[in-house]
C-alpha cells in the first residue's frame, strides 16, 4: 500500500511540474511556442499556404518531426495569417480517398447525408389546375431540384473539389503513407490539381513517411507544378541542443554539458529520442529534488527511456535478438548502429565489429549473420538495399540500439 501511495504521489508531483508538457516524446508538438528549430521549413510552409494555387507535401523518415512541424505551422497560420476553417485527420490502413475527404468535408460543415442536384425534365400535354387547363408544348423542358443522400464511397476528386471551390479552408492530412493503394493516392493528387486549377482559397497539406514525393502521390505527373515538396531531414545537433536547453529553462533544471552531448549523440538527429531521454532525466531530477542533471542521473534515465520507448522499436529489436545466438546478434546490431550514414556495407560492419568489440570475422561469414535479420517488407530489423549493402528498416533503430548499449 505504501508503494502504491508513493507512486500516486510521484505522478502528482510530475503533473504539477509541467515537465510532460515541455518534453513530449509521445505526441507531436501542437503550437509554435513549443516548436524548436526548422525556421527555413516553417517559412517555406507558411509561404506555400498563402500562395494561390499551391499545396504542400511534407515527407521524410519516421520520427524526424513532420507532424510537429505541420501542427505548429497550422496553428500559427490560422491564428495570425489565414483566417479559414481547419480540417485535420491522421490516416490509418483502413482509409481511402473517400473516407479521408468525407471526414474533411464534414469537419468543414458540409452535410453529406443530404445533397441537391438539378434535373431537366420534358413536359408533355396539358395539366389541369382547378377549372383551368395549363398547356405545355410537346418537348418543353423544366428544371427541378431533388435531394439525395451522398454515398461517401463514391466521392470523386472533381466532386470534392467542386464542394471546396471558393471555401476558405486548410485541410491537413497526416500519416498519408498509411494509405497504401496507389489508386487512392492518385485520387488525392488529382484533387490537388483540381483545387490548384479552380480554387485559390482551399489548401491541403499532406504529411507522410516517404523517400521521395512520388511515394505519396503515386507519381502523378501533373501535380508537381502545384505541389511544394518539403523533404524534412533529421534535425541538426544545435537544434537538438536547443530542445534540451529551452525545455530545461522552462522547468528550472540544468543539464550538464556532458549530459547534453550524450543525449544529442544518441538522438542522431531524431527529436523523438531527445524528448524521451530529456524527459526521463528531468523526471528523476524532479522526484529526487535535484536541480542539476549529471551523467549518473543520465544512466538511470536511459534505462527508463528504453523501457518506455515506442513499442514498434522494442518489439522489432526483441524479435531480432531472441534465440540461441542472442549475444552474437546484439554485437552485430551494435556494430551496425555505429556505422556512419543511413546504409552500411558488409565491409563496414566487419570493420566496426573489429574496432568496437575487438572481434575479427571472416568477410564471407558476414552475410550469414545478416540473413536471419533481413527482409524486404520491414518485418525484420534490416532491409537489403543491394548486394552487400543494408539499412535498418526503421532508421531510428540505430539510436535505440545505442541507448540500449549504454544501460
Amino acid at each position: 500500500m505504501a508503494d502504491l501511495k508513493k507512486g500516486i504521489d510521484d505522478v502528482i508531483v510530475l503533473q504539477n511540474s509541467k515537465v510532460k508538457t515541455v518534453f513530449t516524446p509521445h505526441m507531436p508538438i501542437k503550437t509554435i511556442q513549443h516548436f524548436i528549430g526548422r525556421s527555413d521549413q516553417v517559412s517555406r510552409l507558411v509561404e506555400c499556404v498563402i500562395t494561390p494555387g499551391n499545396h504542400a507535401l511534407l515527407y521524410g523518415d519516421r520520427g524526424v518531426g513532420k507532424s510537429s512541424l505541420a501542427n505548429a505551422v497550422t496553428n500559427m497560420i490560422l491564428k495570425q495569417i489565414y483566417k479559414g476553417k481547419l480540417s485535420s485527420k491522421s490516416c490509418d490502413s483502413t482509409d481511402t480517398f473517400s473516407t479521408i475527404m468525407d471526414h474533411a468535408l464534414r469537419e468543414l460543415g458540409f452535410d453529406l447525408d443530404l445533397d441537391e442536384r438539378t434535373k431537366e425534365v420534358q413536359m408533355h400535354g396539358n395539366v389541369k389546375a382547378g377549372n383551368e387547363k395549363i398547356g405545355f408544348e410537346v418537348g418543353a423542358e423544366k428544371k427541378s431540384t431533388e435531394k439525395f443522400k451522398v454515398k461517401s464511397s463514391t466521392l470523386s476528386p472533381s466532386w470534392v473539389g467542386s464542394k471546396l471551390k471558393g471555401i476558405q479552408c486548410l485541410i491537413v492530412i497526416d500519416e498519408f503513407d498509411a494509405v497504401h493503394d496507389q489508386v487512392e493516392r492518385k485520387k488525392m493528387a488529382e484533387l490537388l490539381k483540381y483545387l490548384s486549377d479552380n480554387s485559390q482559397s482551399a489548401k491541403v497539406i499532406l504529411v507522410g513517411i516517404g523517400k521521395t514525393a512520388d511515394d505519396l502521390t503515386a507519381g502523378h505527373p501533373s501535380v508537381r507544378r502545384c505541389l511544394m515538396e518539403l523533404h524534412l531531414e533529421r534535425m541538426s545537433e544545435d537544434e537538438l541542443k536547443r530542445i534540451i536547453l529551452d525545455g530545461s529553462q522552462k522547468i528550472g533544471l540544468v543539464f550538464e554539458d556532458e549530459v547534453i552531448f550524450k543525449i544529442v549523440e544518441i538522438s542522431a538527429g531524431y527529436p523523438y529520442f531527445t524528448h524521451l531521454i530529456a524527459l526521463k532525466c528531468a523526471e528523476q531530477a524532479i522526484l529526487n529534488k535535484k536541480r542539476h542533471i549529471t551523467l549518473e542521473q543520465l544512466n538511470e534515465a536511459l534505462k527508463l527511456a528504453v523501457a518506455s520507448a515506442e513499442g514498434s522499436l522494442t518489439s522489432l529489436y526483441q524479435s531480432a535478438v531472441r534465440g540461441q545466438k542472442e549475444a552474437e546478434c546484439k554485437r552485430v546490431l551494435l556494430a551496425a548502429a555505429t556505422c556512419n550514414g543511413s546504409e552500411f556495407s558488409t565491409a563496414q560492419l566487419r570493420e566496426r565489429l573489429n574496432e568496437i568489440l575487438g572481434i575479427s570475422i571472416d568477410s564471407k561469414k558476414i552475410p550469414s549473420y545478416l540473413k536471419g535479420l533481413t527482409c524486404n517488407d520491414d518485418t525484420k530489423i534490416f532491409r537489403r538495399i543491394k548486394r552487400g549493402v543494408y539499412q535498418f528498416s526503421d532508421p531510428r533503430m540505430a539510436s535505440f540500439i545505442k541507448m540500449i548499449s549504454m544501460t
